[in-house]
């Protein structure tokens, strides 16, 4: 006999079924939002150290014998300088990502006590499934920037 209508609305049977399906996704999107946000904080340290690396990395190769960088006037960061602090800077950002999208911009100036300011702008991907959708939108990627500053201690002399 099949049961009626009136009885099947005061059936509790299964009730517990469907709480689950309403609070799971809930439950995940926020775990999975949380998780993200715990990346983010961890591209954002990591990227921090990135600057703290671009700027001793800038004043140390900067001042640099000449030699090594295809002749390039001491005090500059340009060429083979630039690539070098840039790759010192990849290194530190690879804790985040296996192929750090970045920029590393510079002000000041590289002569003896100036203080040299480094910029770094790190595309940190944000790859947990529901929550880099939630926390970083539909680009998946979210850019943290982080600066750094350090004194030039840049000797007076020339390399012979």
């Amino acid at each position: 006999m099949r049961p009626s209508r009136c009885s099947l609305w005061r059936d509790t049977r299964g009730a517990a079924v469907v709480e689950a399906l309403v609070a799971f996704p809930v439950f995940f999107a926020f775990f999975s939002c949380l998780v993200q946000l715990i990346y983010l904080e961890l591209g954002a340290l990591a990227t921090q150290h990135a600057a703290t690396v671009a700027a001793r990395a800038a004043v140390v190769v900067a001042a640099d014998d000449p030699k090594h960088y295809g002749g390039a006037a001491k005090g500059s960061l340009g060429g083979k300088r630039k690539d070098e602090v840039e790759e010192a800077v990849k290194n530190t950002l690879r804790i985040s990502s296996e192929d750090p999208r970045m920029r590393v911009t510079f002000s000041g100036g590289f002569g003896e006590g100036q203080i040299v300011k480094a910029r770094v702008e790190f595309d940190h991907p944000c790859g947990i499934p529901v929550g880099g959708l939630i926390v970083c939108g539909p680009s998946r990627k979210a850019t943290v920037v982080r600066e750094a500053s350090m004194p030039s201690q840049t000797a007076g002399y020339t390399y012979p």
